[in-house]
């Protein structure tokens, strides 16, 4: 879909830091290794983190990890974007409460259908959608070209307003700057 065209994810793993972060984090989360809760336990207080830069939920186990992470630190705010929907049902289904200080986001072009999004509202700290859009031209860097990044910007709230979404977030093209 459309978020393969500009997921900085997919395209900066060629970048050997960003492969090897990617690759150091799975291993971490494969054992479950301390560290992680140990490294957010050094957050400062009243912060927001991001789950997830790169990557998502790759099971269930995972995903429980996290929620009793985030349990244990009610002093910071979390927050993920994810396609893992099905794990996010099943834990819900499973009776399991979801921490009022995590919220989460469905991004689009999941391998599960729209009716698994359609069963992830009732959850109270789900957010909403995160939905890719195309438009006719590339939208630009804001910084490197502002002009161009207006006429783009106002080029893509009409597609959104086309397909009848409400208000829309426009990325201003600095990627990790927008926290």
């Amino acid at each position: 879909g459309a978020c393969v065209d500009f997921c900085y994810s997919l395209n900066s793993t060629n970048h050997p830091n960003v492969y090897f972060r990617l690759l150091q984090n799975s291993i971490l989360m494969r054992n479950k290794d301390p560290r992680i809760a140990h490294a957010i336990k050094g957050i400062p207080h009243g912060s927001t983190v991001r789950l997830f830069t790169d990557g998502d939920y790759p099971n269930l186990d995972s995903l429980k990890f996290f929620i009793e992470i985030i349990r244990d630190n009610p002093q910071l705010t979390f927050y993920s974007y994810t396609k893992s929907f099905i794990y996010f049902y099943q834990l819900r289904r499973s009776g399991v409460e979801f921490p009022p200080n995590y919220w989460f986001n469905a991004s689009d072009g999941s391998k599960y259908s729209q009716g698994w999004i359609e069963k992830l509202k009732p959850i109270p700290t789900f957010r909403g959608e995160f939905i890719a859009l195309s438009t006719p031209i590339p939208i630009p860097n804001r910084n490197i070209d502002p002009i161009a990044w207006k006429r783009g910007a106002d080029q893509l709230r009409s597609v959104a307003r086309d397909r009848g979404l409400g208000s829309v977030f426009i990325c201003p093209g600095d990627c990790r700057y927008c926290l």
